[in-house]
């Protein structure tokens, strides 16, 4: 977006979070396939197995629970190599398509986010300019869970409510769940996130029933294709140690708090100096502290590391999710009718019918008009409800806006003069 068109902070900051998830998306697959980062790490055992076309002998049975990983990158690379007999170009396609995840699920996010100013797909690039360097170059499962994550989360909230709709949240919460373990954290916190509209709602309900098939289908998979008996004892050590602090204790970690709280700082005491422009100012002077530091100071090598970090994205990834979902679901104004049904249950009144009115809406029924001429005081008080305690709310639709507002009322509501 150029300069003049940016209106405010809040625009300057949307268009910087895209373009920098964006870039990071296309960097990753220049960068890996130019430095041949697929056969880096347990990267040059699977490229092995594409080559010799044994994935699922080689390794992946053992973990049966990434079935994801293995029909969408390494299968596909693996019928590559017995198409053209050429392995060479099929570990290069391997990480082709590995690297290529995150660009395919910034796409899949803004084709399927329905929300105002599309918040999730912003902070979806948001996620992946921050999070997502963190592993670069190491062939973890989770690289493919975050980029999986954002469409899986447009998806469950915007879906039509019809067979359809119904099957692809299915099949994108299998897939999620699929990519690793620990991308059940990621399935169970996007349900979570649906009922913030309300625990009514069909698409909540929908997501709730889709997670039980999800954890029957997990369940059935580890019965049924179980690890060899090393790998199982290697399995349950890595669970083990997945969520462990000391996994956080490396220099690139501490450096990213470091920035972020000089830039906090910096904002703070910038906008006092220049209010306009201190988001602006605080990110130049932090960008250079960085180029200076990195290219003087820091010796560090962030490498096996990456690894480890895969334990950010578990953690991190479902808060910007919560934000994203909170944000939209706000706007929407889903936040407003879940509020509206949470007090009429809580409410002694028995309420057969509550509506949420908006903009250009049609009341149906519960309302008798009075007609009465004349002027005066009393002309003002024509219309008055009858009912008593919640039966009769009023609740803005935003507080930073003039909006109408929204009525929420009971359908057996009277309104008659008082007179």
């Amino acid at each position: 977006m150029p300069w003049p068109t940016i209106r405010s902070g809040s625009d300057f900051l949307r268009t910087f979070l895209i373009g920098a998830g964006l870039c990071w998306s296309v960097g990753f697959v220049v960068i890996a396939l130019c430095y041949q980062l697929e056969l880096y790490a347990d990267g040059a055992m699977f490229s092995y197995a594409v080559a010799v076309q044994d994935v699922w002998a080689f390794h992946w049975h053992n973990i049966s629970g990434r079935m994801s990983v293995f029909l969408l990158i390494l299968l596909p690379a693996e019928v590559l190599v017995g198409l053209t007999g050429d392995p060479s170009a099929g570990i290069l396609f391997y990480g082709l398509l590995f690297y290529l995840a995150p660009l395919a699920g910034l796409i899949g996010t803004l084709a399927a986010d329905c929300s105002r100013n599309r918040i999730i797909f912003v902070y979806a690039c948001c996620s992946t300019a921050l999070l997502c360097p963190l592993v670069f170059g190491f062939p973890s499962e989770m690289w493919l869970a975050h980029a999986m994550f954002w469409p899986t989360l447009a998806v469950s909230h915007y879906a039509s409510r019809t067979v359809g709709g119904t099957a692809l949240v299915c099949a994108m919460l299998l897939t999620l769940a699929f990519t690793h373990e620990g991308a059940l954290v990621l399935t169970f916190s996007i349900v979570a996130m649906l009922a913030l509209r309300g625990f009514r709602d069909a698409s909540f309900l929908r997501a709730a029933a889709i997670l039980i098939v999800v954890l029957a289908a997990s369940a059935a998979v580890k019965i049924m294709i179980p690890p060899d008996e090393y790998y199982a004892d290697v399995l349950v050590r890595a669970a083990l140690h997945f969520f462990d602090p000391a996994i956080f204790q490396v220099s690139i970690v501490a450096l990213l708090f470091t920035t972020i709280v000089a830039y906090a700082v910096l904002l703070l005491v910038l906008s006092k100096l220049a209010p306009d422009r201190a988001y602006l100012f605080a990110a130049v002077i932090v960008a250079i502290a960085l180029a200076i530091y990195w290219l003087r100071l820091d010796h560090a090598i962030h490498a096996s590391s990456r690894y480890h970090l895969r334990t950010a994205l578990v953690i991190v990834t479902p808060v910007f999710g919560a934000l994203a979902a909170l944000f939209a679901i706000y706007r929407d104004g889903r936040l407003l009718a879940a509020e509206a049904e949470r007090s009429a249950a809580c409410s002694r009144i028995d309420a057969p019918h509550v509506g949420v009115c908006g903009r250009n809406c049609k009341i149906p029924g519960g309302m008798e008009p009075v007609q009465r001429s004349g002027s005066g005081p009393r002309q003002q008080r024509r219309i008055r409800p009858s009912a008593r305690g919640w039966a009769l709310r009023f609740i803005g639709t935003n507080r930073l806006h003039r909006e109408p507002a929204i009525l929420v009322f009971d359908h057996a509501i009277s309104f008659r003069d008082p007179c």
